[in-house]
């Protein structure tokens, strides 16, 4: 597909229900692929997808996610995409997808970039409900998952190692209304890997059940801002004064100072 287009899902719940799981069953798979003239490239751009309800149940295995954007072949870019309910499970209350939502694929030419996403509810995945990317190895091109403004309103994980969002890119604009353990067990609410830089997630949590094993959130990355049922946190943004003093020689006790780099208070 190239240039703009438009899907529309009007009320209908699209699922899949594959017997046995493997790498490629998804629910919907979008990959940009064929090339067509006269651009001579592949692309999905600037069009309108609506999702409406979508499912999906494996009677074996874990199936990589529910809706897929593979950008091995052209960028996925500058798109509002959106969505009632993206299950990764069918009937019952077990996860059956690893993933709900799953942006990857990325090359030194293309990624997921600039697109809006809006998803009422993701839930029922028993790894990065909602992910952008899978590695933060140089060679898969994390930074080509970018930009992207991230609106979700509630993530329900379903596994013990399950994170309800895990970031791979970068300068995405995450909010997600509710964090909630209330179908199963989850591990971390926000997983920020070591390749973010510039990342702006807001985010509430409930812990209607149990709670999240591993924490709140984890942030591997560098310059990113996590706020968290309203508190604020920031990685790698502190500023050190230059006129702070370099040593505690002749200070007094509790004088704030420059311990190569990084601020520390006098004994």
């Amino acid at each position: 597909m190239e240039s703009s287009f438009r899907i529309l899902n009007d009320g209908a719940q699209i699922t899949s229900t594959p017997k046995t799981a493997s790498e490629h069953t998804f629910t919907i798979l979008f990959q940009p692929r064929t090339k067509l003239d006269p651009e001579g490239f592949s692309a999905i751009a600037s069009s309108r997808i609506d999702l409406g309800s979508l499912s999906h149940s494996v009677a074996s295995g874990r199936s990589p996610a529910t809706v897929g954007f593979d950008a091995s072949y052209g960028n996925i870019i500058s798109n509002i995409i959106t969505a009632i309910e993206i299950n990764g499970a069918g009937p019952g209350v077990s996860a059956t997808a690893h993933h709900a939502f799953l942006a990857f694929g990325a090359t030194p030419e293309f990624g997921f970039l600039r697109n809006i996403v809006t998803v009422a509810v993701a839930h029922l995945a028993d790894e990065g409900v909602v992910q952008l990317g899978t590695s933060a190895e140089a060679s898969a091109f994390p930074g080509n998952y970018r930009q992207n403004i991230i609106t979700i309103g509630q993530i329900a994980p379903n596994g013990p190692e399950a994170i309800a969002y895990r970031d791979f890119g970068r300068q995405n604009i995450v909010t997600i209304g509710d964090i909630d353990t209330e179908q199963g067990p989850a591990k971390f609410g926000v997983m920020l890997e070591a390749s973010t830089t510039g990342e702006q997630v807001t985010v509430n949590i409930s812990r209607s059940s149990t709670r999240l094993s591993g924490g709140d959130f984890e942030d591997y990355g560098r310059d990113n801002t996590v706020t968290i049922d309203g508190k604020s946190f920031r990685n790698g943004n502190l500023t050190v004064l230059r006129n702070l003093p370099t040593s505690c020689a002749g200070q007094p006790r509790g004088t704030v100072w420059n311990n190569k780099g990084a601020l520390a208070l006098c004994p």
